[in-house]
C-alpha cells in the first residue's frame, strides 16, 4: 500500500504504479505478521530486499518516533534506484505461526 500522507491515510495499491517524489509505502494490516521484506522492481523476490521490517507498523522507509511513516524519496532513495527500479514495490509478509 502507499499513501501521500505520513499518517497512511487514503491508501492505495502500489503494484504496477509509477510514483514520483515522497511516498509513504507500508503493509497493512499491522497484525498477524512477523516480518516484512520490501523489494523494488523484483516481483519474484529473488534478489536482496531493499529493507526488512521486524515490527509494525510496517513502513518501507521506517517509522518516525510519533508513529507516522517516514517518506520514501523516489528521487534520491538510499539505494540510488534507477528510474526503472522506481516503478513498483512488492513485498512479502511472513505470517505469524
Amino acid at each position: 500500500m502507499m499513501s501521500a500522507s505520513a499518517d497512511r491515510s487514503s491508501p492505495s495499491a502500489l503494484q504496477d504504479r509509477t510514483v514520483a517524489g515522497d511516498v509513504y509505502v507500508f503493509v497493512s494490516p499491522e497484525t498477524g505478521i512477523v516480518s516484512v521484506r520490501f523489494f523494488l522492481d523484483d516481483p519474484t523476490m529473488s534478489g536482496a530486499p531493499l529493507s526488512t521490517d521486524t515490527s509494525g507498523p510496517w513502513d518501507l522507509a521506517g517509522t518516525a518516533k510519533g508513529g507516522s511513516a517516514r517518506p520514501f524519496d523516489t528521487r534520491s532513495s538510499p539505494t540510488a534506484c534507477t528510474a526503472s527500479r522506481r516503478r513498483s514495490t512488492c513485498r512479502q509478509a511472513e505470517p505469524r505461526s
